[in-house]
């Protein structure tokens, strides 16, 4: 996928667009037993600076029936979302969904966050675990420097 920019936005409404729940109810066919999904967010994080960064976030993904609301079956999955600012047309914050199954080459995800959803991609969450292996190890190290 490509890049989304909206006009003036900052990266405060960029995030809270990104994590907002939201439902497909309004979207899908009323025939039969037709379903839609509602889209929760469980937890999220930025990991960045003032222009540029990820944001990590959680999702419950609800599978409904649209006549009767029963709920059909439920899955999770890790989201990261690239967010930059762009000073082109003005200025503005944007965004490039992916999530785990794309492999992202991010890996500041947050630990809590493997355990809360199941695997998709080992080979990405075996950098995400070297990763934070690599930053503490890097910390102590300088800590232990002084």
């Amino acid at each position: 996928m490509g890049w989304f920019y909206t006009n003036g936005s900052t990266k405060k409404s960029i995030i809270a667009e990104r994590i907002s729940f939201h439902s497909t109810k309004n979207h899908a066919i009323k025939e039969g037993d037709a379903y839609y999904f509602e889209f929760n967010c469980l937890k999220h994080c930025y990991r960045g600076n003032n222009f540029s960064g990820v944001l990590w976030t959680v999702w419950k993904i609800t599978q409904k029936k649209i006549s009767d609301d029963t709920q059909l079956s439920i899955r999770s999955y890790i989201g990261c979302d690239k967010l930059e600012y762009s000073r082109h047309d003005g200025g503005a914050w944007g965004y490039k969904p992916m999530d785990e199954s794309m492999g992202p080459c991010y890996y500041s995800c947050p630990l809590g966050y493997l355990k809360m959803v199941p695997c998709v991609d080992k080979d990405w969450r075996m950098r995400v675990l070297d990763y934070h292996a690599h930053r503490n190890s890097y910390v102590k190290e300088d800590v232990l420097s002084c």
